[in-house]
């Protein structure tokens, strides 16, 4: 027994402890040790878990992993906000959903030269895209996780957004370039001739004076003797072999101090005391007061010390200075007086400045809370969160607008601020706080409650008003229309609404509807939108009508509306008035060439008898006569060429074409080439409409010549089957780009001519210059 009892575990016992060999425990034991071992296990795994998910969250730095696959498994918030989804949307993607395709070669290179090999990349650098479509450059560096059986599982991205360092590396490259060009012109200035170098120094408005060590002056520059010729009284105002020591002593004693310390100044330079020496000073005249800055060094070259003095006016200088005081205390006065929220925040958020403006709101002195937090002491603790997350996006920039979060008041009481805020910098870039600027609009919100009342009272008069009123989105579907569209065009609202606007327009409006509306989603730049307009517009039935169209842009519903006027009558009008006027134009035209014309023929013949009758008679007056019959001449010739220009194009089919050929010839008598081009004959036996179409070609004539300043100008008029078209082209300057809006008074009467004719007008730029007027008229207005 003694012997066995020994055998399970007594010291004494035969079986011995050997060395380096452990002794296995019991089985419970061991089970117990395990089970011990396990929940240890899980406890220090839930801790760095937990640890590292708060290293996570607090990351500043974007982070994400994905598999090998690139599918996106986990990201930080950082890296949410840096491209504007949501963790549900980014773990939908892979990385390379985010990445313009031009870097995908590069990405999937570095995985398999670096991240694989190594299990971690250096910093390289690509672009990402945001949800809005927006690119931007990043700096990433990527790192390798693998599982248990050492094979590669997750990888690891740690992101960061460095558009702001490559702005700065731009600017500084910018700059490097100004100042080598700089160092350049400097460099190439001290090259020049003695000449040109003594030019240079007479011409600085320094004054310049050399001395020797005893203080005669040796040199001086035209500016120094410019100044000692015109003023008295001063330390400047000596000329060259004069002692200038003295004469400071002397200007000290009657002067003060000032004249002193530069005597004493250029001494200990002459004598090696002082590398350099530099001061200034005041100089008071009856009539101004002017500020210097005297500087001496030791002047360069072999032999005896001498010493450069010089006095630079900086009274410009010191003005400015005095003004930009002025200017500060004026905008403390400005900052303080404002009716608008000033705030400055630390980095960390802490309080370092805000203004009077304020503290009325808020009930709380500045002194009472600055250094403190802003979001403990102000906000409500349900925003806090939200607004620290806002706060570092704005330190980080760019400059941000309109956001609003409420404010809580010394008593209690919470106030609506809508807030703009930007990074503030001082002259080194560094980051000195988030400065923003707030507007109390607790009154606003009420007034938006009291404002939405009123819309359903402005829906109620946009239903009665004559005028039709269409909505339409950025696709150009129709989303509301009032009752007086479905008057004018024929159709009820369900059958507008949902359908394309072009619904409601003839060719070529239709065509080019939404071809209009791609372009301005894509450029930005608007044709009509804010411009009235006169078009055409079909109804039901298919009738065509003339419209006046006003369209504006609601931006925040991206949404279109038109106002519509029928101008029917307005047309019929207009186009009565002016077959009225150019009827009355040719009856004046008849008047003047078949009667004032043919009476100064008549006169001029009876002038030209008494001339030859003074002539044989040898009278002194005779050449007095042939002055009056060549005046009363000349006047008949103007005559006849004003009833031709007031009826241009003779009443037949031909007319237009021999008005415009004559137009072209009278223009090349005046020095640019001019050209009229009728492939076919067009016969317009409309005598308005070819009255109209020549106004606009004369016109257009007109604006290339003076305006354009044009040298070659062609006029062509030509024929299709339903049509008639006039072109005039010219290789001027052009027009601006916003010419559907220009107010120019030429441009508005050519519209106006071709709408009264029921013609479409035009104009477009030629490339690389000029400008092409277009006129097409329908067949049946010939």
């Amino acid at each position: 027994m003694s012997k066995r009892k020994s055998a399970k575990g007594t010291p004494q016992g035969g079986l011995r402890k050997r060395v380096g060999t452990p002794v296995r425990p019991p089985l419970a034991e061991t089970a117990r040790g395990s089970a011990h071992e396990h929940r240890q296990t899980d406890v220090a795994l839930r801790e760095s878990e937990a640890k590292f998910r708060k290293l996570h969250e607090s990351m500043q730095d974007a982070f994400v992993s994905v598999d090998m696959q690139g599918r996106i498994l986990e990201c930080n918030s950082a890296y949410q906000e840096m491209l504007g989804y949501t963790a549900d949307e980014l773990r939908k993607r892979t990385y390379l959903d985010l990445t313009p395709k031009k870097w995908h070669a590069m990405e999937s290179r570095i995985v398999q030269e670096q991240v694989l090999p190594q299990g971690y990349s250096g910093v390289y650098e690509k672009e990402y895209r945001r949800k809005d479509g927006t690119v931007f450059p990043v700096e990433l560096r990527t790192f390798l996780i693998r599982d248990a059986s050492e094979q590669p599982s997750t990888m690891w991205a740690i992101v960061r957004d460095v558009t702001a360092r490559k702005e700065t590396e731009a600017a500084l490259e910018r700059l490097n370039a100004t100042l080598a060009r700089e160092v350049e012109k400097r460099t190439a200035a001290l090259c020049e001739s003695e000449r040109t170098a003594h030019a240079v120094v007479d011409g600085l408005t320094s004054h310049i004076a050399i001395v020797d060590a005893g203080g005669r002056i040796l040199a001086v520059n035209a500016r120094w003797r410019e100044f000692a010729e015109e003023n008295g009284g001063s330390f400047i105002a000596v000329g060259e072999g004069a002692n200038y020591l003295a004469v400071c002593d002397g200007a000290a004693r009657n002067n003060g101090c000032a004249a002193e310390e530069v005597a004493a100044g250029i001494r200990k330079v002459l004598k090696g005391k002082s590398p350099e020496f530099s001061t200034e000073y005041p100089c008071h005249s009856p009539t101004e007061q002017r500020w210097f800055i005297v500087r001496v060094t030791p002047f360069p070259g072999e032999g005896p010390r001498r010493a450069l003095v010089s006095h630079e006016n900086i009274t410009t200088r010191v003005l400015a200075e005095q003004a930009l005081i002025r200017e500060h205390e004026f905008s403390e006065r400005v900052i303080h007086t404002v009716r608008t929220i000033v705030l400055l925040l630390s980095p960390e958020g802490k309080i370092v400045r805000f203004n009077r403006h304020f503290e009325e709101l808020s009930g709380w002195s500045f002194d009472e809370v600055q250094g403190r937090d802003w979001f403990d002491t102000f906000l409500p603790a349900r925003d806090r969160g939200r607004i620290r997350k806002l706060f570092r996006r704005g330190l980080r920039g760019p400059r941000t607008h309109s956001n609003i979060n409420p404010i809580v008041t010394k008593d209690g009481r919470e106030l609506e601020i809508e807030w703009d805020g930007a990074p503030l910098k001082d002259a080194d870039g560094r980051l000195v706080g988030l400065l923003c600027s707030g507007r109390d609009i607790t009154e606003r919100r009420r007034a938006e409650a009291a404002l939405r009342d009123r819309e359903e009272r402005l829906r109620t008069i946009l239903n009665t008003v004559t005028d039709a009123i269409i909505t339409i989105d950025r696709r150009g579907r129709i989303t509301g229309v009032n009752p007086a569209t479905e008057r004018m065009f024929g159709y009820s609202e369900s059958e507008m609404v949902g359908q394309n606007v072009s619904l409601l327009m003839p060719s070529p409006y239709r065509e080019e509807h939404d071809q209009y509306l791609e372009n301005y989603e894509r450029t930005g730049q608007a044709k009509i939108i804010g411009i009235g307009r006169e078009v055409q517009a079909m109804r039901k039935d298919g009738s065509i009508f003339p419209i006046e169209l006003a369209v504006s842009e609601v931006d925040h519903l991206h949404l279109f509306t038109g106002v519509i006027r029928d101008i029917t009558e307005r047309k019929r009008l207009e186009a009565e008035v002016l077959r009225i006027v150019e009827e009355e134009r040719m009856r004046v035209a008849a008047d003047l060439h078949d009667g004032i014309c043919q009476e100064l023929v008549g006169i001029q013949f009876v002038t030209n008898g008494l001339r030859q009758d003074l002539e044989k008679a040898g009278h002194p007056l005779a050449p007095r006569a042939r002055r009056i019959e060549e005046a009363i001449g000349a006047a008949a010739l103007r005559t006849r060429q004003t009833a031709r220009g007031m009826n241009p194009v003779v009443a037949d089919g031909s007319g237009l074409m021999h008005a415009l050929r004559g137009l072209a010839e009278r223009t090349r008598l005046r020095g640019v080439h001019c050209a009229f081009q009728c492939p076919v004959p067009v016969a317009i036996e409309n005598q308005t409409t070819a009255s109209e179409l020549y106004r606009i070609a004369q016109e257009a004539v007109q604006n290339a010549v003076c305006h354009s300043h044009a040298k070659r100008i062609t006029v062509r008029l030509s024929e299709s089957g339903s049509e008639a078209c006039l072109v005039v082209t010219d290789n001027g300057c052009g027009l601006p780009a916003d010419v559907a809006g220009a107010p120019g008074m030429g441009l508005r009467v050519m519209r106006y001519r071709a709408g009264v004719i029921g013609g479409q007008f035009m104009i477009q730029s030629r490339k690389p210059t000029g400008t092409a007027i277009i006129c097409r008229v329908p067949k049946k207005h010939l």
